[in-house]
């Protein structure tokens, strides 16, 4: 759908940690362990799910960030092909606490509801400026679950 933009930019998909051969090692070790373990108690389904968990972390992990398109439009914020309309979003917030600044968009998902967007080569006031028309401006901060997957590397 053709949507009129007001504000876009475009940012990588997810950072691309700089990870050392030990953390791939030790990310093999322990989900190999946890495979191993969880045939030895008979439990094939875990293991079946540890081991392509760490297959797909590892594969994930050194998997070079892809250029996303964010648009803000009068109705909604696009980011790649997703449409997240402005009465789906409960608020929003700019988090400046790391290099380069993200605004994590607070949805009415029940799973992962913050959406985190990175704001490179983009005045974050701009956004905010626009964004405040919209939805309202609440402080947020990261829970566990992104924090961790941010770790990973999503």
């Amino acid at each position: 759908m053709h949507r009129h933009k007001i504000i876009s930019w475009q940012a990588p998909d997810h950072d691309l940690p700089e990870k050392p051969l030990d953390w791939f090692i030790s990310v093999t070790v322990v989900g190999v362990a946890i495979t191993i373990a969880s045939l030895f108690v008979s439990n094939i389904t875990f293991a079946i799910f540890s081991f392509v968990a760490t297959i797909s972390i590892i594969i994930h992990i050194g998997k070079k960030p892809e250029l996303i398109d964010i648009h803000l439009t009068p109705d909604g914020v696009e980011i790649r092909h997703d449409f997240y309309p402005y009465r789906k979003l409960h608020s929003f917030w700019i988090d400046r606490e790391k290099d380069n600044p993200e605004l994590i968009l607070h949805s009415d998902r029940t799973v992962l509801p913050h959406i985190i967007v990175p704001l490179r080569d983009i005045n974050p006031e701009y956004v905010r400026a626009e964004l405040r028309q919209h939805i309202t401006e609440r402080y947020a901060h990261k829970n566990l679950v992104d924090k961790f997957l941010e770790y990973l590397g999503f």
